[in-house]
């Protein structure tokens, strides 16, 4: 298994955010915190997020796009980019309505890796959290996403309970 990576580079005001190899939760809560600073940035006018190297993704990671790309199209009244050269991706993400809130593209014609993001592992409170946020904004996306992934959010949220002091 070829362990994530995620580059970050920008050219002007726009941002390119480079997902390499397979992505799973583990890097979620370390890709919030990246994504809240960016989203923070007033000179910060487009996003893409670049996929054509991903050789996995899991519905976390795609929870946190989701969650950056609705954050993103409220401040700006754009979507962001989402490249993917692979069309199984392509119509998964479709079939989650992705086109809803992304532009879905099959190039980037921003290149260069740019730096290394910096992914660390979480601990289980913040990782437990972000994946209920991650798949809350993915259920946010369509009444079809919403029952697909309700019992995966009320289990999260049954979790998130357990682990708060009563």
């Amino acid at each position: 298994m070829r362990k994530a990576q995620v580059f970050h580079s920008q050219h002007n005001t726009v941002h390119v955010v480079r997902y390499i190899g397979w992505v799973n939760y583990s890097i979620a809560p370390s890709l919030r915190q990246f994504f809240e600073v960016l989203l923070g940035k007033p000179q910060v006018t487009g996003i893409v997020f670049d996929l054509t190297r991903v050789l996995a993704i899991d519905s976390t990671n795609l929870g946190l796009l989701a969650r950056t790309a609705v954050r993103f199209r409220e401040r700006h009244a754009t979507c962001p980019v989402l490249v993917t050269i692979n069309e199984e991706l392509r119509a998964f993400l479709r079939s989650m309505s992705f086109q809803d809130i992304f532009q879905l593209a099959d190039e980037n014609a921003l290149s260069a890796e740019g730096e290394d993001v910096g992914l660390e592992i979480a601990s289980r409170g913040n990782m437990l959290n972000t994946m209920l946020e991650a798949h809350r904004a993915l259920a946010d996306i369509s009444d079809d996403n919403r029952e697909r992934f309700a019992e995966v959010v009320m289990w999260l949220e049954s979790e998130e309970e357990k682990r708060l002091p009563s």
